[in-house]
């Protein structure tokens, strides 16, 4: 939530003021989210690719059942 948009006083330092192991730890985590995102991205053409196949009239891959 947003102390802001409540009323409130944000509780921490004014924008713009980020220290040393804020700014380490956000660029790790702008990193982070760029290799989740590849990996998701990845993921779902796989998954896709394989949802083709088992709709294939001759399918190559066969469906476990659970």
């Amino acid at each position: 939530m947003c102390t802001r948009l409540h009323g409130g006083v944000p509780s921490g330092p004014p924008r713009g003021l980020v220290r040393d192991d804020e700014k380490a730890e956000l660029t790790q985590l702008r990193c982070d989210r760029e290799v989740l995102l590849r990996a998701v991205n990845q993921l779902t053409m796989e998954n896709r690719q394989v949802r083709k196949k088992t709709t294939d009239p001759n399918p190559v891959v066969q469906i476990l059942h659970t």
